[in-house]
């Protein structure tokens, strides 16, 4: 039944689907969802620790992400709240309210809630409205932005405005090197008090973790401090457009933690991209390259080689995506040795894990926002990034 451009039905239980509500009366509705568990015996605690807003915009990014998000909950006891907005003119505000319960550890178990909203017209205005009060007191706010409108949304300052988290995933826009240019924009100026996380920031935690094993051992770290070449790849397909953010990411982590200081001489030319760091009196020089990969996500790193230089011998390390994707091919030749090769699995985990790891620690990555401000000073239009 719908009255007033609300939807009106039964109330779910734990464990069933989602089912409408009137949105007037979606807390209570809740509170009536875990009481009915109680009636076989056991109890379902609301004990959560995470206020979870995503806003997945069109019908299928809100069916992906109800998905998701119940996978999240197992892991975190949250409050999810979906919002599912729709193109049109007539004003309607529908919700629907679900809960999923674990109780394989005993009698007693706590649980997570999703809250899905639909809007279309006048009701995307009501959204934020609708939503803040449905937030969890004194329970960190993490908003994932998974649809169309980042920066530009009519709610989106309305959602930052109650957020202590952003994620998104720079690697899913066409304009990526934008997209991370306006975040970084979004998170020294705008909100600088909201921690800003990146899926495809996250992908390379593989990547750096493998790069920075080469430099572990005692006769290896005096190439670290004498890197001369950096030499990334990452994946294209057919479409006119390259996403190389994971890949100016990577190198920008390397001149951060390296205290590399980018040169205002960026030259892009396609697929390539090539800029001169300075290293005291040294340069260290960075290629980006793409080549195509149909079968991988655009942007995804194919390899990764650095080149090094102590006294008079010359090392290379290489990181590279083995063809069967689940695999990397680990490679070490230094001091004239023989390489060591190693075969390690690439494991760069689903959505729902990145996101479930993201969100597990409420603050700044301050790595993640010193390799942002380098990107940014290497993609800056004063060095050519822009072209």
């Amino acid at each position: 039944m719908v009255t007033d451009g609300f939807e009106t039905n039964a109330i779910a239980t734990p464990g069933n689907g989602p089912q409408s509500v009137d949105v007037r009366d979606i807390e209570d509705a809740l509170t009536q969802l875990w009481m009915t568990s109680h009636a076989d015996g056991r109890s379902s605690m609301q004990a959560y620790i995470l206020n979870l807003i995503i806003f997945a915009g069109s019908g299928t990014n809100a069916a992906n992400a109800q998905e998701i998000a119940a996978r999240v909950g197992q892991m975190h006891p949250s409050r999810t709240i979906i919002l599912h907005t729709e193109d049109g003119d007539e004003s309607r505000l529908h919700a629907w309210i679900s809960a999923q319960c674990d109780y394989s550890g005993g009698r007693e178990q706590s649980g997570s809630e999703q809250v899905t909203l639909e809007a279309a017209g006048d009701g995307i205005r009501q959204l934020p409205g609708t939503l803040i009060p449905l937030l969890v007191p004194e329970v960190p706010v993490v908003l994932w932005w998974s649809g169309d409108g980042l920066f530009t949304h009519p709610i989106f300052p309305a959602l930052m405005d109650v957020s202590d988290e952003l994620v998104i995933d720079s690697s899913a826009f066409p304009d990526s090197v934008q997209v991370l240019s306006r975040l970084h924009a979004l998170g020294t100026e705008e909100y600088p008090g909201v921690a800003l996380r990146d899926l495809a920031w996250a992908r390379l935690t593989p990547w750096r973790e493998l790069t920075a094993q080469f430099f572990d051992t005692p006769t290896i770290r005096p190439y670290l401090d004498n890197i001369q070449r950096v030499q990334v790849t990452y994946a294209c397909g057919d479409e006119d457009y390259y996403n190389p953010e994971q890949a100016l990411l990577y190198g920008s982590w390397l001149a951060s933690r390296l205290a590399w200081e980018p040169i205002p001489n960026l030259r892009r030319i396609g697929r390539e991209m090539m800029v001169v760091m300075r290293d005291d009196d040294a340069p260290v020089t960075l290629e980006f390259s793409a080549w195509h990969a149909p079968d991988l996500p655009p942007g995804c790193l194919l390899s990764a080689t650095l080149t090094a230089q102590a006294g008079e011998s010359i090392a290379t390390f290489t990181i590279q995506r083995a063809d069967d994707r689940e695999h990397t091919v680990v490679t070490m030749r230094a001091r004239d040795q023989t390489a060591q090769e190693r075969i390690v699995p690439m494991h760069e985990g689903s959505v729902a894990e990145m996101l479930a790891e993201e969100v597990s620690t409420v603050r700044r990555d301050h790595v993640y926002d010193e390799a942002l401000a380098v990107a940014m000073r290497i993609a800056s239009p004063r060095s050519g990034g822009s072209h």
